[in-house]
């Protein structure tokens, strides 16, 4: 059955499917404004009781306003719709005809197709309105390409201290999350330093970013600084070499002279990022990392 409101200009298709429940489409110039399921009842009931929900959709001289409005508001900051344009491939002239909404001249605006919509919710992470179901646009809630990301803080790494193998067992979330200003590669994870030995660079309180799974063979981190699970679980951040005895690496500091040799390695996490404590905001606390690692000195 279908009904127009010709004072309001919206057509509804109104279909019973049976059950005892009417779909209502909304419609203006041939675009899906709403939709809404009811039950079953007299029609002029229906339009009476239904169809002033729907005014403010027939008032839009464009049916994507809402939307646009959104795509301005996004798009306002400079140097966003240069970003946007590399990140989605349409031009800035076409992205400054579709966040237009103060114009009728054809000319300078254009509708946003579904392909852009998608696109700009995954730059922004952020659904835009009348697509809030589409939760499958946006990344993993750690990858916001347009902000940084969410990097899980796994605990400590010892640099001068040790961080005992007893609090080992850290969720697959972390103990804390940080934001960190710069999109990252996926699967990567954080570390603090606790101590002094590795001082100037990893200071105390150093956000370290790391792959968490090993991607490289041992050899290849020879000489170099990384996050290391030594075979009796403890966690450091040293540089590597390779050690007296086969299969074994010697750990060193740079502030300290004595090295911790011939040691078996469980997992070296490749660094990605060094951050120090003013370059990243912690953004989460799911218990804190305070007291839930024990740590004591070297």
């Amino acid at each position: 059955m279908l009904a127009c409101d010709f004072g309001n200009f919206v057509d509804a298709n109104l279909g019973d499917d049976g059950t005892g429940w009417i779909e209502v489409l909304v419609a203006h110039n041939h675009h899906i404004c709403d939709y809404r399921d009811f039950k079953s009842s007299h029609f002029r009931d229906l339009r009476d009781r239904i169809f002033c929900e729907f005014r403010d959709y027939t008032d839009m001289s464009d049916p994507q306003e809402q939307l646009k409005r959104w795509f301005h508001d996004k798009t306002a900051p400079h140097g966003v719709k240069t970003k946007l344009s590399e990140a989605t491939g349409f031009t800035p002239t076409q992205i400054s005809r579709m966040r237009n909404v103060e114009t009728d001249d054809p000319k300078k605006r254009q509708e946003i197709p579904i392909d852009m919509i998608a696109k700009a919710a995954r730059f922004f992470n952020e659904l835009p309105p009348g697509f809030e179901g589409m939760v499958q646009w946006l990344d993993s809630p750690r990858r916001d390409l347009a902000n940084g990301a969410e990097i899980p803080v796994m605990g400590y790494l010892g640099a001068g201290a040790e961080v005992e193998p007893d609090y080992e067992q850290v969720p697959p979330e972390g103990l804390d999350q940080v934001h960190i200003p710069f999109p990252v590669p996926d699967d990567m994870i954080a570390f603090t330093v606790s101590g002094i030995s590795m001082m100037p660079v990893f200071k105390p309180g150093t956000v370290i970013v790391v792959y968490r799974e090993q991607k490289k063979p041992i050899e290849a981190f020879y000489g170099m600084e990384a996050a290391v699970r030594t075979s009796d679980g403890r966690r450091f951040i040293k540089t590597i070499a390779r050690g007296s005895r086969p299969n074994t690496v010697t750990l060193t500091s740079w502030n300290d002279p004595t090295p911790i040799e011939d040691q078996r390695l469980e997992w070296i996490g490749e660094i990605f990022a060094v951050l120090p404590p003013a370059a990243v905001k912690k953004i989460v606390r799911q218990g804190g990392i305070q007291g839930q690692l024990g740590l004591k000195t070297a």
